[in-house]
């Protein structure tokens, strides 16, 4: 896995819209030319233990917060970088560093850098 912060996006990118579509993995990685073989498997070893990353970042949730109730944007940068965290045992700073950089690229809104901040934070614990 190539840790770019560009690589990192298209992965995202292929996360959003799996979230979006929720389409079959075949017609997935047809979505994109910008990641090679190694990085797309990245992503399918994401969407393989998808529930699995879900279900961690749902125990970090508040109370009063539902999955479903998380943006999708925000719900594919957390699920790339919990999987880089836990199954790709990258190193979490740098994971949650480059999280930042996306959202406040893509996401105007400072609850959702904190959001996810936070449920890295208590994930790399």
């Amino acid at each position: 896995m190539k840790n770019s912060l560009k690589n990192r996006q298209e992965r995202i990118n292929l996360l959003y819209t799996y979230y979006l579509s929720n389409w079959e993995w075949d017609l997935l990685k047809t979505t994109t030319d910008q990641l090679d073989e190694s990085e797309l498997e990245t992503v399918k070893i994401t969407l393989e233990n998808i529930k699995k990353l879900e279900n961690e970042i749902n125990k970090h949730l508040k109370s009063d917060w539902k999955w479903e109730r998380v943006g999708v944007l925000e719900r594919a940068i957390l699920l790339n970088a919990v999987a880089e965290i836990i199954i790709f045992n990258n190193k979490p700073d740098i994971v949650i560093s480059e999280a930042n950089k996306i959202v406040k690229k893509y996401i105007s809104d400072d609850k959702a850098s904190k959001l996810i901040t936070g449920i890295l934070n208590k994930i790399k614990m």
